[in-house]
């Protein structure tokens, strides 16, 4: 896959993540955009650069969500280490295996 990072806003990514999440497929979700941008188009609303995506865009980013979502190793620990250093903006608390109170932990992460 090439290296393409898509010019969308942080609002529209969230909106993407949310209905890949829901099961939306690809197409669902460039529809309901495009349309969801046309009608404030009409209505007369400033619309920037950013505030419309390409099919390609959505396509990346469920690439990505697929790629987060499944198993990144065959032992679960490594997995795991693995998605946390590939998405640092998403875990604001990862310690790696420990004892708590005399009981081995495999691992604690916040998302």
């Amino acid at each position: 896959m090439l290296a393409y990072a898509p010019c969308v806003s942080h609002k529209l990514k969230e909106f993407i993540w949310t209905q890949l999440g829901l099961g939306y497929t690809v197409k669902q979700i460039y529809d309901k955009h495009k349309n969801i941008w046309l009608a404030q188009v009409n209505a007369g609303e400033r619309m920037t650069l950013d505030d419309f995506i390409q099919l390609q865009d959505v396509t990346y980013l469920d690439w990505k969500h697929k790629r987060g979502t499944s198993h990144l190793h065959t032992n679960p620990t490594l997995s795991i280490q693995s998605w946390v250093c590939a998405h640092p903006d998403d875990v604001f608390y990862f310690q790696d295996v420990g004892e708590v109170n005399g009981i081995l932990v495999p691992f604690t992460i916040g998302i």
